[in-house]
């Protein structure tokens, strides 16, 4: 999985993130489910099964945002 392919998708949290820390998104790539570490830009937290969407890509952690 290329992070290109990750950006502008939708996920779901699945471990939750807290104020400032990370947590887990896993989002769909056509047949795969692929799960990456997230956190938020600006470092809000998101519950469990919050709908986000991947807006870049730093390393192994995506950047996401409340869908």
């Amino acid at each position: 999985v290329r992070a290109d392919d990750l950006v502008g998708q939708i996920a779901r949290v699945v471990i939750a993130i807290p104020a400032g820390g990370v947590g887990q998104v896993r989002c769909r790539l056509g047949e795969e489910l692929v799960d990456k570490i997230a956190r938020t830009r600006d470092g809000d937290p998101l519950g469990e099964n919050v709908s986000v969407k991947v807006e870049d890509v730093l390393g192994e952690v995506v950047i996401v945002k409340r869908h």
